[in-house]
């Protein structure tokens, strides 16, 4: 019988737990929750940028057509060099674009490339770029993001083309039939 209570009372001093164990196990605990929660962020962030890339592609489409419609109703002889705006929808974002005339090789070096450089390919190639130069506008839009810390732009280029111009191309008289 008295090993019986002997065995009893250490059972029943060792019914918890030690100081040691108690740390210990807090410790791993801890260690999960912060893995866990470091996933947890990690992904959100990626989710918000995924967010953020999408909604600035949705607005730099909606803006390039608002732009081309605009100026295809006004029928620009040229498009205005920059402009700059927001979004009335979207607080973070804002926009900004540049024109410039179409920029081609210079006519040598364009025959070189159609592979023949003589007089009359270097004639119509200086042809050709001029009244290119004159009908196509570049157009290169930039969406702006901006939050907090975080700043991004995302660019968009596309090329406008004056169909309201005529088209004067004229025979060269230089030494050529």
């Amino acid at each position: 019988m008295h090993n019986v209570q002997l065995f009893r009372r250490k059972w029943i001093e060792r019914k918890g737990f030690t100081l040691v164990e108690l740390i210990m196990a807090l410790m791993i605990l801890a260690s999960f929750v912060m893995i866990a929660s470091r996933m947890r962020f990690g992904n959100h962030k990626r989710i918000e940028k995924a967010y953020q890339y999408h909604r600035a592609v949705q607005l730099l489409e909606k803006k390039m057509t608002e732009l081309e419609l605009e100026w295809s109703q006004e029928k620009l002889s040229s498009p205005p060099e920059d402009g700059s705006g927001t979004f009335e929808e979207e607080e973070n974002f804002s926009w900004s674009f540049k024109t410039r005339p179409l920029e081609l090789p210079k006519a040598a070096q364009l025959a070189k490339l159609v592979g023949s450089a003589d007089d009359a390919s270097i004639t119509i190639a200086k042809m050709t770029t001029g009244v290119l130069s004159e009908l196509v506008w570049e157009v290169k839009l930039t969406v702006h993001y901006k939050m907090a810390k975080s700043k991004s732009d995302y660019s968009l280029t596309s090329y406008f083309v004056d169909y309201s111009k005529d088209l004067q191309i004229s025979r060269p008289t230089e030494g050529h039939p």
